[in-house]
């Protein structure tokens, strides 16, 4: 039984992982969206998923989760797709 639970536990924690990465993933082009109530709504509903950032093993997403959670989701979603039009 021990194993089944140990093997639930990892599970959760890399599906969390997993839908951490792909919230940190639309961060940078959610803010032309954001006076959509349903959307802001869920953005905030799910911001929960960013404690999970340092769990994460890519460096850039690690570190964008991790400023996210530092600055809030409010700054991030202003700052992001600045910073993305630099870094292509």
């Amino acid at each position: 039984m021990d194993d089944n639970t140990q093997y639930n536990n990892n599970l959760r924690q890399a599906l969390n992982i997993y839908f951490a990465i792909s919230y940190i993933s639309i961060l940078p082009y959610v803010n032309q969206y954001i006076d959509n109530f349903k959307i802001k709504e869920l953005l905030y509903q799910y911001k929960y998923l960013l404690q999970y950032a340092k769990y994460i093993e890519n460096r850039a997403f690690k570190l964008t989760g991790l400023l996210a959670n530092l600055l809030g989701i409010k700054f991030s979603i202003k700052l992001f797709p600045v910073l993305l039009k630099f870094y292509k």
